[in-house]
């Protein structure tokens, strides 16, 4: 599994690093753990949180929520 950092996983997001800071501050965002002083997020953790994001909030035809069951 590859590590990343904060600043790598805010531009992966589009987000600054300091909204990953008030996230994780809040118990929110991605999972995340520390190796010392640094923050490292593995990157499935990161594509799986991204995930349930699009299938709680995602729009379009192929979404789960716009699907007829």
């Amino acid at each position: 599994m590859k590590l990343l950092s904060t600043a790598r996983v805010a531009e992966m997001m589009g987000l600054s690093p300091s909204t990953l800071r008030y996230w994780r501050s809040r118990n929110e965002g991605p999972p995340s753990f520390q190796v010392g002083r640094s923050v490292k997020y593995y990157e499935d953790d990161i594509q799986a949180w991204l995930e349930l994001r699009k299938e709680a909030t995602g729009k379009g035809v192929n979404t789960p929520a716009h699907t007829s069951a």
